[in-house]
């Protein structure tokens, strides 16, 4: 039994110096950077953005490739990859990816011991089957490549040029990039319009002809975490969405087939092209194009084909390319109230304005309190009205003005007849919205048309010049009258008695009373009537004002609350209802003819409010009838 312990005990720790060694092994063979006894192991010294030449020779034929610009760096001083060229077989712009791969790889190769004592054919060095030459600031050699080992991992190459390889040895090496470089030379040319990271570009230049007619755009920013501007045709911001779509749209489209040796441009609809995109960077260096896009329809199809200027040849991009038929209007901002920072822009405002400048309403936030509060003006010179807000109707008209879309920019400049027949010579409606820095804009509205979510509505925006616009349906159904009253945005909160407050009496005109004893208890069969009576509360909203001036003209009943504040003065409040409708029995169904609502206001408040009957019923105190 010990000995059985004992043997266990060792297997063990085979196993864990075992799993040491695998994780110190795997930790040194991938680390973010070659440390020094890894570079002094490789063949080559210098990185692949230090190469400008490659050649590759193999079944294939042989294929030469060089560097049409030198490496820079990016933002962060990390050295760019040169952009390539293929000069033979034929003069084509090369697939930076394929190049830069095989010549990361080839210059990873590390030395071993080299191998001694056979023929060269014994390891196929007689008649390399490839060989691969590098030529950059540091290193210009030759690696040429013989057969497999017999686990078929490594391969047995020989190196020459290099002064500090001995010409003579065969080495063994990770045979990895052989089968990359092993390809025709259709698999080494670009299918892409263009590269450029979409973080340098700075400034795009189009020319559409979505419309028929040319029309060039022109949008930039200043820095990439910055928006985009566009300057021309119009001088607005750029929605970012459809920007970054027209970038992944160029960048991210790939040539089908390629259209090789002379071919008349009108064929593929790049004569007069449907789009041409130049992209450039802070520098103001063109970077991308300027590539020309092109459509035609044939055999039932919509065909794309695009041409860069560097290329002789035209690239078949497919028949489902999206993204790319746009012009100026694609670009523009619709969401009126999008952030194009991280804030929320609609939460920032501390005001809005409702109807038209010389009749008009508005909301107002606190600058200390933060509260909300209604400001009627009345048509009696120096008199106005305020109010609380209702919280849920403030959090709705945000809600839709954060879904305020252009559904269509219908005209730069219009007539004066247009603007009668849009409704916009003498506005329906204004609506206008203020900043905490006293800025702000407005819309506004002019005719509606249309019915349910195809609804929209002609405006101008503050901002946008003379420009006329329609609005989708959120806008059209805040524009109606019926959706942008006063009373909707009118707190639910009529009257309540002051916390520190005491009820001291109740009286109805029906001839109901009740008040508490010296002692300050009610009588029994009143002691609930104070609390149904201490908060006044109108119907749910939106109905629950019916003006938010006025009283009841004729009131049929009438409550009077007695109550005491907290320096001992006494009060009295006076509700008035319109009318109190008949209360049905518990187990009665309720009349079809009974009112929904009460209207009825209080004495000193001012306003008409909506109350459902049962709250008529408490607050009178009316009792269920009995048999």
């Amino acid at each position: 039994m010990m000995a059985q312990q004992k043997w266990t005990t060792i297997v063990l720790a085979v196993m864990s110096l075992g799993l040491w060694g695998y994780l110190v092994a795997f930790e040194h063979t991938f680390q973010d950077f070659n440390p020094p006894q890894q570079v002094a192991d490789r063949f080559f010294k210098g990185q692949r953005h230090q190469y400008s030449r490659l050649v590759i020779e193999g079944e294939y034929g042989r294929m030469v490739f060089a560097a049409t610009e030198e490496s820079d760096e990016d933002e962060e001083g990390h050295p760019h990859d040169p952009k390539w060229r293929m000069t033979v077989p034929l003069e084509d712009a090369a697939d930076g990816t394929a190049v830069t791969d095989i010549i990361s790889q080839v210059t990873a190769l590390r030395k071993g011991e080299p191998i001694e004592g056979e023929e060269e054919a014994v390891y196929g060095l007689d008649d390399p089957r490839l060989s691969i030459e590098l030529e950059g600031e540091i290193d210009k050699a030759k690696v040429e490549v013989g057969k497999q080992t017999p686990l078929g991992t490594s391969v047995y190459v020989r190196i020459s040029g290099l002064t500090y390889v001995d010409e003579e040895a065969v080495w063994v090496v990770a045979g990895s990039f052989v089968n990359s470089a092993l390809r025709p030379a259709e698999g080494f040319r670009s299918r892409s319009l263009g590269t450029i990271s979409p973080s340098e570009i700075r400034k795009i230049e189009l020319e559409s002809r979505k419309g028929g007619a040319a029309q060039s755009i022109t949008m930039a920013k200043t820095d990439k975490m910055r928006p985009w501007q566009m300057s021309a045709p119009y001088a607005e911001p750029c929605d970012p969405g459809t920007v970054d779509g027209l970038l992944m749209a160029l960048l991210r489209t790939r040539a089908e087939e390629f259209v090789d040796g002379e071919a008349d441009p009108a064929a593929y609809g790049l004569a007069e092209p449907l789009l041409t995109v130049t992209l450039s960077d802070e520098e103001g260096r063109v970077k991308f194009g300027p590539v020309s896009i092109g459509r035609v329809e044939k055999d039932g199809a919509t065909r794309w084909y695009g041409r860069s200027p560097d290329r002789k040849t035209i690239l078949f991009l497919g028949v489902g390319v999206q993204g790319l038929d746009v012009d100026a209007d694609h670009f523009r901002l619709r969401k009126i109230f999008k952030p194009l920072t991280g804030a929320d822009l609609v939460d920032s405002f501390v005001g809005f304005r409702f109807g038209p400048v010389e009749d008009h309403w508005t909301l107002n936030q606190d600058a200390k309190t933060g509260a909300w509060r209604i400001v009627l003006h009345s048509p009696v010179p120096g008199q106005a009205f305020d109010f609380a807000v209702n919280a849920q109707a403030l959090r709705d008209l945000k809600d839709i003005l954060r879904k305020f879309e252009i559904a269509e920019f219908v005209t730069e400049a219009p007539t004066p007849e247009q603007l009668e027949e849009w409704g916009l010579k003498k506005p329906v409606w204004e609506l206008g919205f203020a900043l905490p820095d006293a800025t702000g804009n407005s819309i506004l509205f002019g005719k509606v048309e249309g019915e349910g979510a195809e609804q929209t509505v002609y405006a101008q925006i503050d901002g946008r010049g003379d420009a006329v616009v329609r609005l989708a349906a959120d806008a059209a159904k805040l524009s109606l009258p019926d959706n942008h009253r006063v009373e909707d945005f009118r707190d639910r909160l009529v009257w309540e008695v002051p916390a520190d407050a005491k009820v001291v009496s109740i009286s109805t005109s029906l001839g109901k009373t009740a008040a508490p004893d010296a002692e300050g208890k009610w009588p029994e069969e009143s002691k609930y009537w104070p609390y149904r009576i201490r908060r006044i509360v109108t119907r749910d909203y939106p109905a629950g004002w019916a003006s938010v001036t006025g009283q009841v003209a004729a009131p049929a009943a009438s409550l009077t609350i007695g109550w005491e504040d907290a320096q001992g003065e006494k009060h009295e409040t006076v509700i008035r209802y319109e009318q109190v409708p008949e209360r049905p029995k518990a187990e009665e169904e309720e009349k079809p003819d009974a009112p929904k609502e009460v209207k009825a206001s209080i004495d000193g408040v001012e306003g008409i409010f909506y109350l459902i009957p049962y709250q008529v019923w408490d607050h009178l105190d009316v009792p269920e009838p009995t048999e």
